[in-house]
């Protein structure tokens, strides 16, 4: 066992750096989580969109449940239990999934209520898809950049 005479302050430093990157590295999720969370924000958006309350009700039930055991299964395959609350990075591309699902709902719903376009609400949950898609591999880096390297200074 090292005594703690035996390292300067730089050491502790390099410890802490190491658990950092170490954290971090653990967060990285594979290839199918960010299209699975993709597809489920899609799903939704065109659930809501074409469904009445009995399609509705079931959708929000389903992408729920879908997003608490995804949430779950990170935490257990990482050991890590992450919020994105952090005001960075991880924060604006998780808004810009969130916002993005949010509208596309609203105007799926408007679109199927006032017209009978129902391939333009299908259009409107592809969009929702590829933009929760693209967005959550960037939460995900940012979260491990501001993992490894602290906080962020305001």
């Amino acid at each position: 066992m090292v005594s703690h005479e035996e390292f300067d302050d730089s050491d502790h430093l390099e410890v802490v750096r190491e658990a950092r990157s170490a954290a971090a590295e653990r967060l990285k999720m594979p290839g199918w989580f960010h299209p699975l969370v993709g597809l489920g924000a899609g799903a939704f958006t065109v659930a809501f969109g074409l469904g009445g309350w009995g399609v509705r009700i079931p959708a929000m039930v389903l992408f729920i449940a879908g997003a608490i055991l995804l949430v779950m299964w990170r935490q257990r395959v990482t050991g890590l239990a992450v919020t994105v609350q952090t005001g960075g990075r991880a924060d604006h591309w998780a808004g810009v999934a969130a916002f993005s699902a949010m509208i596309g709902v609203i105007a799926a719903a408007t679109v199927a209520r006032f017209t009978d376009l129902d391939g333009v609400v299908v259009l409107i949950g592809l969009g929702v898809a590829v933009i929760v898609t693209a967005s959550s591999p960037r939460v995900g880096q940012a979260l491990r950049d501001e993992v490894r390297d602290g906080p962020i200074a305001r």
